[in-house]
This record gives structure tokens, sequence and C-alpha cells, in this order.
């Protein structure tokens, strides 16, 4: 049962799975690893973030942190919010970092820029980060993949129609050559 990874995108969903689980599996159930996305990509860096230059004493942020370390960057970088909110930024920031097909314009890279140097700078991450982070790990530390690899080596993604495309580079990479990855879908919410 160690050997199984479950994965699914909400706290209630994980909490819906693991019961289910136990009343099949009794005990054995606490072995299987059931996890958010998100709870995972935790996980994963708390062991391996060193790899890519941060500290496993890490934080990981809110909505409402990032949005003080940006008010700070627009005091600081005398951005007018009234031409481009923190708020906007955020949201930019995010949507840029999961998906490949969003440009930046120069002020938005500029405050993308320092709002990832400050993060770094104060071991910070963001619910994104969370993501980006780990699949960078997975592609730089390959002993840490390949470990990682043969702990879960039956991978099942629950709501896999709500997976994001770096979702699915972090799911693929951890199935890796077995490919042992079982998804389940709503065919009318894709």
């Amino acid at each position: 049962p160690y050997n199984i990874l479950a994965i699914t995108f909400t706290k209630k969903a994980t909490n819906e799975m693991r019961e289910r689980v136990s009343n099949i599996v009794g005990d054995k159930a606490k072995y299987i690893n059931i996890s958010t996305i998100h709870a995972l990509c935790a996980k994963i860096l708390r062991m391996g973030i060193e790899a890519i230059g941060y500290s496993k004493d890490f934080e990981i942020i809110d909505d409402e942190d990032a949005l003080k370390v940006l008010n700070e960057i627009y005091k600081e970088e005398n951005i007018d919010r009234k031409y481009f909110s923190p708020k906007a930024a955020l949201s930019i920031i995010g949507n840029y970092k999961i998906k490949d097909n969003i440009k930046l314009f120069a002020l938005q890279e500029k405050i993308y820029n320092s709002y990832q140097k400050y993060l770094k700078e104060h071991n910070l991450v963001d619910f994104e980060d969370l993501l980006v982070l780990t699949k960078e790990v997975l592609l730089k530390d390959q002993k840490y993949l390949e470990y990682l690899q043969n702990k879960y080596q039956y991978i099942l993604v629950d709501e896999f129609q709500d997976t994001n495309p770096i979702q699915y580079e972090i799911i693929k990479l951890l199935a890796g050559k077995k490919a042992n990855l079982f998804v389940v879908g709503d065919d009318d919410q894709s």
C-alpha cells in the first residue's frame, strides 16, 4: 500500500477518498498516500528544495501574504497602484507561472521578477510555486526523482479533467517509465 499514490484536487475530496479506501481495506489505508496535488508538492519540496537553492524550512504564503509582498514591491519601486493594481498583478503572476502561453508586458515582467526575487530571498513559496518548484526539483535532482518513482509505483489521479499542464507534467514525471497511472475524470466537466 505504501507504493500507491492517490491524488485529487481538494481537501474535501481527499478526505472522502481516505474514508472510502479505509472502508475497503481497513488499517492498511494509513499506508496509502492520499493527497491533494499541492500537499504532495509541499511534501516533495520539504525533502528536495535545496537542489534549487531554497532552504527546507521555507514558508508557504497565501494570497493575502502575497499581496503584502507586492505592496512592498510597489512602494520600493514606486509603481502606481491605479495603473496596475497589486491584486491584478497577483492574478497575472499566478497565471503566468502555471501556463506556457502568457506573455508579460514590461511592467508586468518587472513586477514578476521583483516578486520572485523577494520570495526566494525570504525563503517563501506561494501556491503556484508549489507546482513550479516541484517540477524544477524533479527535473534537476534525478536521484530524488528516481526515489519518488520507486516509492510511488502506482498513481491514481481523481478529477483528472481539473489537471492543468504543470500538474500533468509533475504526475508524468512521478509515473516515470513504469507509467502505472490510472486517471478518473468526468467527461461532462472536461
